[in-house]
């Protein structure tokens, strides 16, 4: 991997490379021919230019072989290719070096040769840093000047930038001392606070205030030093055209001079009138004097002069048109730079297409999920759960909805510009994301969230913001360089390698991706196929792609003949599917019978027991909370596990538990609500006992804490029993009557109760023993009585059990509270964690019928069913055919698209015909195509 990087870098750097290394060989060459200095006039230029033609005609051999010496091979020094940069590496001794250095050294050569970029990324990182209105014409001027620089940024632009970045240090420097008032008390959440907004707050957290400018200028300066070491530093006179290159006759040397001479010229200021001449003495070997004769400064000045001269009378509506001339050309003086700036960008005299529209769609495929799971940072109130936390909620807010489909639409329009190849289009739609970004990112996002785009906790906006500013230098960079003619076909199918194949396969997995590409390219492209044509066409060359890479693969691996599949491919690829059926057939088994051991534990906070006779008004309410709801203690855990060590059931049962799983409920004898039930009500409750059995219901629900988990947040039951007998009845109704008596019911309250995670929660059988069941009697009393010195009497129901230390549970002894109390021993059910909450939620008989049995239907489209597509699967050679792909494609990019049709025709006639495919993709050493 690391090979590959260096080779990939040495790749980026290889042209800079190949220049620097012309370069330094042809100053060794020029120090070499003007071995007493170079001249310093021009006359003196031309008498040394004239001898050392006349000295190189007559040793022309002694020089080669003299330069020859010096750097070891005349070709690879006047060679203009650029494979020899790689030769010229090894000579130096490069390829001797570890690979870390190797690597480290084209890490270096890849920053040097594209030292603008790093420029624009620390003036991003400044921007990132800064967030301010001083420091955001850095961006601008990047991303709308340097960038869209052709063929690269002036020099102008980096002076612009040395001094704006200049004077903002030195703005900053004077702003930090402590007599300006707003110094005194930095506001905390006011990310709009004027002197934070300008750039000019002091931050005495902070004292590397200007810190990233500093690191601006410095590589700024390095960029201009490795300019001007490439001769690139001064701007060159682009006015000139192509065809005017190319008509241009060839000229003397001497006439160069002189050419050279009259622009350096006209540089100068000199007055209307002046001639300069040169003597015939002073330039030897020409044929007879030049005189140069400077152009006047201003024509419109001098044109206006003789006007003057000629008619001293002016009219009013004359001289209106002479201002408004003047007017035109003092607008169009500062017009031209910017109409030949869009002039250069959009018709260039020459121009090198290329193709970054994938690293395009890549960044904002990576901002697109930053925006949904880093939404907390670009809204109000967000929490750092993210979005997650609305999905939960079944709730999508209408901001994060915005986002994304604006985010969305981007990528649309980005990929109808592409395949439009709207150069123009494309440069607008740049300009438009400079400004809408900078004002959401620096204006409008602070304001909505109350939060500074600078604070550390503010990760994802800058995350967000840093990938689409590389995404702009890709942009700037394709609307320099213009769209290729060949753009169509999938990125990852430009190689026919085991990752394209794999990259391509997931492509293909991506849902709706491969059917929006497709839709999108139909409707942008200028093709003559209607849409199933299209779809065809677009499925054809995605299956023969794959068999292609597959063909490759077995080409580069190759099985002898009649071998025997070894025992490592087997047992690796066959044992790693049948280890994964197996495990598909019994996960869900497999994940309800672990719950209790990768569970969490979830104790309930409340217990509320109900007890009411009849249909009538319950005669007792009661709620356990906080301290009357504790965990049971480990050694009572370990005395109840020896009581039942003897009962297989009871094992069995307690294997799943351990003793945090196991709360224990003390519940208060006397009813916290008054019996509020009416006298005709009473005196119908009577009646009832002495005529027939009376239904009892006892009915108890446990509240727990749920978040993040996938149990009921209240878990409950009841249980009924008939009191039929005559003198319970009767005992009860005298009770009612007043006569204070006690009364006791039949078993019902339960001893162990198990709390589920969903479901009831039901009485536990597998703990009972001989001498005790799963129920309990309870006896009940009516209490009667006043409170607060009130005239009002309140009655109220008293319920007590029967307890000894031994019953109801002799494992708790001292724990279990007085005889007073009811208590309960709970178990629950541990509760599996986030992760698995959303499996668990289907139940056993869920998993089976959706996980299972879609994966087992994957499966079986796998491996059953190929017979089918034998012959388009199992291709020998399908060069042939994946060529006629690409001739389709090609004729369709060149606007012949009655030869698409004649193309797409052979190929669907292709795949008609079994006997022509088999002709087609026989190897061609065999058989080949006549």
């Amino acid at each position: 991997m690391l090979i590959s990087a260096t080779a990939k870098l040495n790749s980026v750097s290889r042209d800079y490379r190949y220049v620097a290394r012309k370069l330094a060989d042809e100053k060794r060459i020029v120090k070499a021919q003007f071995v007493h200095g170079l001249a310093t006039t021009l006359g003196e230029h031309t008498v040394k230019s004239r001898k050392f033609h006349f000295h190189e005609h007559s040793t022309e051999g002694h020089h080669a072989k003299t330069v020859s010496d010096k750097k070891g091979s005349e070709e690879m020094l006047l060679s203009g290719s650029l494979e020899m940069v790689d030769g010229l590496d090894k000579q130096d001794g490069h390829k001797h070096h570890p690979s870390l250095v190797r690597f480290m050294i084209a890490c270096y050569y890849a920053i040097v040769s594209r030292s603008e970029v790093v420029c624009y990324l620390v003036i991003v990182l400044n921007q990132m840093k800064s967030a301010s209105l001083l420091s955001l014409p850095l961006p601008l001027m990047a991303f709308l000047w340097g960038s869209l620089s052709v063929p690269r940024p002036t020099k102008t632009f980096w002076i612009t930038i040395i001094t704006y970045t200049e004077a903002i240090v030195v703005v900053k420097y004077l702003f930090q001392f402590d007599f300006f008032d707003w110094n005194d008390s930095v506001p905390v959440n006011r990310p709009f606070d004027p002197p934070r907004i300008l750039g000019i707050e002091k931050r005495k957290e902070d004292n590397d205030y200007a810190l990233y400018d500093l690191l601006l200028l410095l590589l700024v300066f390095f960029h201009r030093f490795m300019l001007k070491s490439l001769g690139l530093w001064k701007d060159t006179d682009r006015s000139v055209s192509v065809s005017a290159i190319q008509q241009q006759e060839p000229v003397s040397h001497e006439e160069q001079y002189v050419t050279a001479a009259i622009r350096a010229s006209e540089h100068t200021t000199t007055a209307p009138g002046l001639i300069t001449s040169v003597p015939p003495e002073q330039q030897p070997g020409t044929s007879g004097a030049l005189e140069l004769s400077a152009l006047p400064v201003d024509t419109a000045s001098s044109a206006s002069r003789c006007y003057d001269d000629v008619i001293p009378g002016q009219s009013g509506l004359e001289e209106s048109f002479v201002h408004l001339s003047k007017l035109f050309d003092g607008i169009s003086r500062y017009v031209e730079p910017f109409r030949n700036f869009f002039e250069n960008l959009l018709h260039p005299v020459y121009r090198v297409t290329t193709d970054v529209y994938a690293y395009m769609f890549f960044c904002d495929f990576i901002n697109f999920f930053i925006m949904v799971f880093g939404y907390w940072a670009f809204g109000t109130g967000g929490s750092e759960d993210g979005v997650a936390s609305y999905f939960q909620k079944n709730e999508v807010p209408v901001p994060f909805l915005i986002m994304l489909l604006a985010q969305f639409a981007l990528i649309v329009i980005d990929r109808a510009l592409y395949l439009r190849k709207y150069i123009l289009g494309k440069l607008i739609f740049q300009v438009f994301i400079v400004f809408v970004i900078h004002i959401w990112m620096f204006f409008v996002l602070p304001g909505i969230s109350q939060r500074s785009f600078v604070e550390e906790k503010n990760l994802p906006p800058k995350l967000w913001y840093f990938i689409k500013c590389i995404y702009l230098i890709l942009s700037a960079y394709q609307i320099r360089s213009g769209y290729p003619t060949r753009i169509l076909g999938n990125f990852f199918c430009k190689k026919y390698n085991y990752i394209n194949y794999f990259l391509f396969k997931g492509y293909m997995l991506i849902p709706f991706l491969y059917e929006l590409r497709s839709l999108m390219d139909w409707i942008w492209t200028d093709t003559s196929m209607n849409l199933t044509n299209w779809l065809k066409m677009e499925d054809i060359f995605a299956n023969v792609f794959q068999l292609k890479c597959q063909r490759r693969a077995e080409e580069e691996y190759p099985t002898p003949r009649g071998s025997r599949r070894s025992s490592l491919t087997k047992y690796g690829l066959g044992g790693v599917m049948l280890f994964a059926i197996i495990l598909v057939i019994w996960f869900p088994l497999l994940l309800f019978s672990l719950g209790n051991t990768v569970g969490q534990t979830l104790l309930p906070h409340d217990c509320t027991v109900e007890l009411s006779l009849g249909g009538y008004e319950p005669i007792f309410k009661i709620s356990a909370q906080q301290g009357n709801l504790r965990q049971l203690p480990y050694d009572s855990w370990v005395r109840l596990q020896a009581e039942y060590k003897s009962s297989a059931a009871a094992q069995a049962f307690l294997a799943n538990y351990d003793a945090a799983d196991v709360a224990v409920v003390t519940l208060n004898g006397n009813s916290t609500a008054i019996w509020t039930v009416s006298p005709p009500s009473q005196e119908a409750l009577i009646a009832e006992l002495n005529r027939s059995a009376v239904p009892l219901r006892l009915s108890w629900a446990f509240s727990r804490s749920v978040d993040n988990t996938n149990a009921e947040k209240v878990v409950g039951n009841e249980r009924t029993v008939q009191i039929s007998d005559k003198a319970v009845r009767q005992s009860l109704a005298e009770m009612l009557h007043g006569t204070p008596n006690n009364v006791t019911v039949p078993p019902i309250l339960p001893r162990f109760l198990l709390v589920p995670r969903k479901g009831k929660s039901d009485v536990i059988r597998a703990l009972d023993t001989p001498g005790m069941g799963p129920y309990r009697n309870l006896t009940l009393r009516l209490r009667t009585g006043a409170f607060n010195n009130l005239s009002a009497r309140s009655e109220w129901w008293e319920v007590q059990e029967h307890c000894t230390d031994s019953y109801p549970y002799p494992f708790l002894r001292d724990d279990q509270g007085s005889c007073t109390d009811l208590s309960l021993v709970v178990f629950n059910d541990k509760v599996f964690p986030q992760a698995l909450s959303q499996l668990t939620g289907y139940g056993i008989a869920g998993l089976y019928t959706t996980f299972v049995l879609v994966v087992s239907r994957l499966i079986r489209g796998f491996m059953a069913g190929s017979s089918f597509t034998i012959m388009f699967d199992d291709m020998p050679n399908v060069d042939r055919v994946l060529q006629l792909c690409l001739d389709i494609y090609l004729v369709r990019e060149s606007r012949e698209l009655s030869l698409e049709e004649d193309l797409f025709a052979k190929l669907i006639f292709l795949y008609r015909s079994p006997e022509t495919l088999i002709k087609w993709t026989r190897p061609a050493d065999q058989h080949p195509l006549a």
